[in-house]
C-alpha cells in the first residue's frame, strides 16, 4: 500500500496480465492457455486506487433521496382495490368525503393500509457503488471487468480486497 497524489494505491507485489475477454482460440489445457496468453497479454501493475472526494453532507441528502415507484404502484392497486375513486376527494386539501358506511369502510381500510406502505418505503435508499466517509464520497478504481488475470490469484484477491473495503466503509456510515 502506498500514497499517490493524495490516493491510496493497494498494488498487487507482481505485474499481472490482463485478459479483457476469451480468446476464441481453443488450448489443449489451462496451462497452454495462460502461457500462450501471457504472451499476447503484457503484464502491468495491477492496482487498486482509492480516492477521496470532498462530498458535502447536503449532497449526499439530495443523491440518496429517491423515490419508490414500487409504493407508488402499490398504492394505485389500493386504490382500485377499495373504490377510492368513487369517494369524492377535495383535491386542494386532500381530504375524503364518505357519505355511507361502506364508503367509509373502505377509505378506513385504504388509509390504514397507504400508512403500512408509507412507513415500509424507506426515505433512503443508498445504491451500492456510493460510498461515504464523514465529508468525503469513496471511489475504488481497479480494472472490473475481464475474463482473467495471469497470474490468476490477482483478481481474486483484489475483489476480496475491494468487498472488505466496501464492507468496511458501508458498515460505519
Amino acid at each position: 500500500m502506498a500514497e499517490r497524489l493524495s490516493n491510496f494505491i493497494i498494488a498487487f507485489k507482481e505485474p499481472v496480465a490482463i485478459v479483457p475477454e476469451k480468446s476464441e482460440t481453443t488450448y489443449e489445457s489451462e496451462q497452454k492457455e495462460l502461457e500462450a496468453l501471457s504472451k499476447v497479454y503484457l503484464p502491468k501493475p495491477f492496482e487498486i486506487s482509492i480516492e477521496f472526494s470532498p462530498y458535502a453532507t447536503e449532497q449526499l441528502r439530495i443523491a440518496t433521496t429517491t423515490t419508490d415507484n414500487s409504493a407508488e404502484k402499490k398504492l394505485q392497486e389500493l386504490k382500485e382495490k377499495y373504490n377510492i375513486s368513487e369517494i369524492f376527494e377535495n383535491v386542494e386539501t386532500k381530504e375524503y368525503y364518505a357519505a355511507t358506511n361502506d364508503e367509509r369502510n373502505r377509505l378506513a381500510n385504504f388509509l390504514i393500509a397507504k400508512t403500512f406502505i408509507e412507513v415500509k418505503t424507506p426515505e433512503v435508499n443508498l445504491p451500492q457503488q456510493f460510498l461515504f466517509i464523514q465529508n468525503f464520497s469513496v471511489n475504488l478504481n481497479y480494472p472490473k471487468n475481464y475474463y482473467l488475470t495471469i497470474p490468476k490469484q490477482a483478481g481474486t484477491e483484489a475483489e476480496r480486497i475491494v468487498q472488505f473495503i466496501q464492507t468496511a466503509i458501508l458498515s460505519h456510515q
